[in-house]
């Protein structure tokens, strides 16, 4: 793999500036408020007016935090609040009790779904990518693909094919990203206006018009259903199809849970995906490996290799462009812990982004190195790779999120060679989800035969 391939970063804000500015300046990219000390210290501390801040990135106490004492550290409030007009009090945000059911809950729901086997719908969702690509190539320049764009339609086609075994009109796909794109924008500097002590009440309308849209689209797709569930029988069984059956489910939950699991499901993978390709085609040594993998298995009839490649590949670019860069915590326990001097109420944050990047855990941090995810993974980097979170909290998607990328990239690395279209870097914004500022546009060619 090429070592000193420059890629996208968030550069760090400067040590000079007041934290308190800082802030103002991350209401654009959450990411923005760090310095260059936060990639090499185990924890970091701010006060401004009523507010106690603290990162932590060793290992040790981050496992206390999201692991051995979780109850200790619930989800933070502001966390809660800024995404409950979205998502409701589906078991993203909530925390306690409410949390451990619903998880129990959805849990249960996602296993049942992949009992019934999922690779119907990615196969689908893999079919209409190639009439779209197809299509694309077609037109005049048209080898020139908004990366993004179709990444964002093939993860919503996925998760929309499981959910309601329907995929989105354009119409619907363009509207429900543009507003939660929108819901982002005014989430980041929401979340940065309600820590400096400006009034919820001023702010919250403000997340409501973009949430209450993407509402109304997936709750009239469930009343489709529901009028239609007859014409059910015999098919296979889809995530609402479950949820309907499922009588510890109201029809309110079973909205905020559609909304979550949709949310999730497509926009953090398209990211990821996105950052996949581009990677693909910036770094020549990648795309060479996959297809010596590909021929290979290709000889041999075997798969493994290049499974095994294509998931490094997919693992490392988790771990420079983790979906989620910012974890929230509060601080909730009274006695004291092994996290010294941590106030109650005091916002803790875990940041993968910066985890994942950190100095001291990592060879070449910046680098792009996949066959660091070729051995031993698991026991080399249990404690500092954590792109799908750590603990009872982390993503139950995280296998399916895998297998749709493998399935992803083997399709991409097996029918076309990427470029950049130009030398010009991505720059990125890290919000609730990690995502290019810009939409990506890459090259695309089909392989001579």
């Amino acid at each position: 793999m090429d070592q000193n391939q420059q890629l996208p970063t968030i550069k760090p804000a400067l040590p000079a500036k007041p934290f308190w500015l800082r802030l103002i300046q991350g209401s654009s990219s959450w990411l923005g408020i760090f310095t260059d000390e936060a990639y090499s210290s185990d924890q970091l501390s701010a006060h401004i007016g009523g507010l106690n801040f603290k990162l932590i990135n060793k290992p040790s106490e981050i496992k206390q935090i999201m692991q051995e004492n979780m109850s200790s550290y619930p989800k933070h409030e502001l966390t809660q609040w800024l995404l409950s007009p979205l998502i409701g009090r589906a078991s993203f945000s909530i925390n306690g009790n409410e949390w451990s059911e619903s998880r129990n809950k959805i849990e249960s729901i996602l296993q049942q779904m992949l009992d019934h086997n999922v690779d119907p719908f990615i196969n689908k969702a893999i079919e209409r990518l190639d009439f779209k690509i197809s299509n694309l190539l077609k037109k005049p320049d048209g080898n020139i693909i908004d990366a993004s764009l179709l990444m964002t339609s093939f993860t919503s086609d996925v998760i929309i094919l499981m959910i309601f075994s329907d995929v989105f009109t354009e119409e619907e796909l363009k509207s429900i990203n543009s507003d939660f794109r929108e819901f982002q924008r005014r989430s980041a500097y929401i979340a940065i206006a309600a820590l400096l002590g400006v009034p919820k009440i001023l702010l919250y309308s403000h997340l409501q018009v973009p949430a209450q849209r993407i509402r109304a689209i997936l709750s009239k797709k469930i009343q489709h259903r529901i009028q239609f569930l007859d014409e059910r029988v015999n098919q296979q069984p889809d995530l609402l199809d479950i949820f309907l059956k499922n009588e510890n489910f109201s029809s309110i939950e079973i909205l905020d849970q559609v909304c979550m699991l949709y949310l999730a499901g497509h926009e953090t993978t398209a990211s990821t995906l996105t950052m996949s390709l581009y990677l693909l085609a910036s770094i020549p040594s990648i795309q060479i490996d996959l297809h010596t993998a590909l021929r290979n298995s290709s000889l041999s009839g075997c798969d493994r290799e290049l499974n095994k490649l294509i998931l490094s590949v997919f693992s490392e670019t988790l771990r420079l462009y983790p979906p989620i860069p910012l974890l929230m915590r509060e601080h909730t326990e009274t006695k004291q812990t092994s996290i010294n001097r941590c106030p109650l109420k005091t916002l803790v944050a875990v940041s993968p982004w910066i985890i994942h990047r950190h100095r001291k855990y990592w060879v070449e941090p910046l680098n792009f190195i996949a066959d660091r995810f070729l051995v031993n993974t698991q026991k080399t980097y249990k404690d500092i790779y954590i792109p799908f979170g750590i603990g009872p909290r982390i993503c139950p998607g995280a296998s399916l999120a895998k297998k749709e990328a493998l399935e992803l990239l083997k399709y991409i690395v097996s029918n076309f060679k990427l470029k950049t279209v130009n030398a010009e870097i991505p720059q990125l914004v890290g919000r609730l989800t990690l995502r290019p500022k810009k939409n990506i546009k890459l090259i695309f060619s089909h392989h001579k035969s």
